[in-house]
């Protein structure tokens, strides 16, 4: 019984991995573009971040400038 159960699910292993180009096309899409999305928030990050610390720079140049 095992054995029966266990061709079943190989059969529908199988066809699970099978896509038609379309599909494929499809997927290859969308990965594609949230890809880009990823970038996108990438270099939003990076600039954040760059910002940050020109703001922090401009903070402690001000405090380490103030009279007392």
């Amino acid at each position: 019984m095992a054995d029966i159960l266990s061709d079943a699910a190989d059969c529908n292993l199988r066809t699970d991995y099978r896509r038609s180009d379309p599909d494929q096309r499809r997927i290859v899409a969308q990965v594609d573009q949230l890809m880009s999305l990823c970038d996108k928030l990438e270099a939003g990050l990076l600039r954040s971040q760059a910002d940050n610390e020109r703001l922090m720079e401009a903070v402690v140049s001000r405090v380490v400038a103030a009279p007392d």
